[in-house]
C-alpha cells in the first residue's frame, strides 16, 4: 500500500494519477503535520476516489494535550466524520512520555468508528515495547502506526553502519 501526504486537494489529485492507494491529508508540514482546515478536507473527500486518512493535530509544541486542545480536537474530528473522510490520523502522550490512553479513548469515542492511526508521536515515547504493548490493546480501533523507526536509538540497542 502506497499512501501519501497531501496538503492540498491538488495533491489529492497528483497522488492519485500517480498511483497512490490512500491519503493522509495535513496542514504545515514544517511543523510535523497539523490538523487541515475544514475547507481543504471537504474538498479534498469530494474531488479524491481514494481513502482520505485525516490528521488531528492541534498544534506541535507536544504531543500532551490540555482540555483547551481536546475541545479543538473534538470539532475537528466531528468535521472529519462530517466530511466523509476514511479515518483519523492521531497520536497523544502523557507528560512522561507514555501513551495517553484517556485521550485516545475520547478521541476514539469522538470518531464513533472510523479507523484511527496512531502517528508518529509513537517516535517520542519513552518505552516503545511498552507502548506498543497498550496500543495493542486497542486492536481494530487502532488500525496502524505510523513511525520513523524512532529517531534516537533505542536503549540498548546498537547502531548499524553500511547496507545491511
Amino acid at each position: 500500500m502506497i499512501e501519501v501526504i497531501a496538503l492540498s486537494a491538488q495533491d489529492a489529485r497528483d497522488a492519485e494519477a500517480a498511483g497512490a492507494d490512500r491519503l493522509e491529508l495535513v496542514s504545515d508540514m514544517a511543523q510535523g503535520g497539523l490538523t487541515p482546515a475544514a475547507d481543504v478536507v471537504r474538498d479534498v473527500v469530494k474531488q479524491c476516489r481514494l481513502p482520505v486518512m485525516v490528521m488531528v493535530r492541534p498544534h506541535a509544541r507536544s504531543f500532551s494535550y490540555d482540555e483547551a486542545d481536546r475541545r479543538q480536537m473534538r470539532e475537528a474530528v466531528a468535521m472529519i466524520r462530517d466530511a466523509g473522510a476514511h479515518g483519523v490520523v492521531f497520536g497523544a502522550l502523557t507528560p512522561e512520555g507514555d501513551i495517553d490512553r484517556a485521550c485516545l479513548d475520547q478521541v476514539l469515542r469522538w470518531a464513533d468508528g472510523l479507523p484511527l492511526t496512531f502517528h508518529r508521536a509513537f517516535d517520542a515515547v519513552r518505552d516503545p515495547v511498552r507502548a506498543f504493548g497498550a496500543l495493542s490493546a486497542y486492536r481494530g480501533a487502532v488500525t496502524q502506526l505510523l513511525t520513523s523507526a524512532r529517531r534516537r536509538p533505542l536503549s540498548g540497542a546498537r547502531r548499524c553502519s553500511g547496507n545491511s
